[in-house]
């Protein structure tokens, strides 16, 4: 392999795929997902970062940057996924299509799938070398880990290539900022917080009369399947800014993970109806007003 090929590898994190669907996934630029063991990933980073084998090692490990496999036999092997490419100049043209890529999945389903490792090397008398490398510190190892099936892959494939980020309509990018976040986040009380400040971006009134009120009706009318679900919603999200407001001013955090993830899904879900709709804001909340539980507007 000649010096001027530079090869890319953005190592996936908080990642599952029991199945290997997403190595079917077809992504632009010529990125591609593929899949290889821990160990083998393990003693290229070695190499890339001139450190032994164990170090690179649990550097994956601590990032996040594993998938424990059980094979039908009852054994089991850690594996590691990654974005390829082989390219000269276009990576950094094309870096941001992966941070789109990355920000859709989540998007998509839940789950705090994230790419804090890059790699940029070429082979020198057949040693692999660094070119240049990115690492965030910041990104966590999550139990909320990302997961597809061989039943879901179409419907994500079809999702990634419908939307189109970043938003144009300025609420929904700053929702969505928001959304983004709460994955960022340590604390669930901070990600709580992110998560109730996307919801009102998307259902506050511009007069804010009834705050509370009109941002957790909003919400059940857009979401709620029928009148049932719909006054679940209405009670759920007025419980959550009861929250909210003990969290902002005095201080108390009584926040669970299922708090977090039931409100995030509600962010999630609010999204991705806002952006079909393709309506201005005050537009689609003026038909919430004019609608009732169990009957969104169509």
């Amino acid at each position: 392999m000649g010096k001027n090929e530079i090869h890319f590898m953005g190592f996936l994190a908080n990642f599952d795929d029991i199945n290997s669907s997403i190595l079917n996934l077809k992504l632009k630029h010529g990125f591609e997902i593929r899949c290889d063991s821990l160990q083998k990933i393990s003693q290229l980073v070695s190499i890339l970062d001139n450190t032994s084998c164990d170090t690179a090692q649990i550097k994956l490990i601590n990032a996040g940057i594993n998938s424990y496999v059980t094979t039908p036999d009852g054994d089991g092997d850690r594996f590691v996924y990654y974005i390829y490419n082989s390219v000269n100049d276009e990576i950094h043209k094309n870096h941001v299509y992966l941070l789109h890529f990355i920000n859709l999945m989540r998007l998509f389903k839940e789950g705090d799938v994230s790419m804090p490792l890059e790699y940029q090397f070429y082979y020198k008398n057949g040693v692999p070398t660094v070119s240049s490398m990115g690492e965030d510190t910041a990104i966590r190892v999550s139990r909320n880990r990302f997961s597809i099936f061989d039943e879901e892959l179409p419907k994500l494939q079809e999702f990634i290539r419908l939307i189109q980020l970043p938003f144009k309509k300025k609420f929904l990018k700053l929702a969505f900022d928001n959304y983004q976040l709460s994955y960022d986040v340590n604390y669930p009380s901070l990600q709580f917080l992110t998560l109730t400040n996307c919801m009102e971006v998307l259902f506050s009134p511009s007069d804010r009369d009834e705050l509370r009120f009109r941002v957790s009706r909003n919400l059940a009318i857009l979401l709620g399947k029928n009148k049932d679900d719909s006054e679940k919603i209405f009670k759920k999200m007025r419980e959550f800014y009861d929250k909210r407001s003990k969290i902002v001013h005095s201080g108390e955090a009584n926040v669970t993970k299922n708090d977090v993830l039931t409100l995030r899904s509600y962010a999630r879900e609010s999204i991705k109806k806002f952006y079909r709709t393709n309506k201005e804001r005050n537009e689609l909340l003026k038909l919430l007003d004019y609608s009732g539980f169990g009957q969104p507007p169509k």
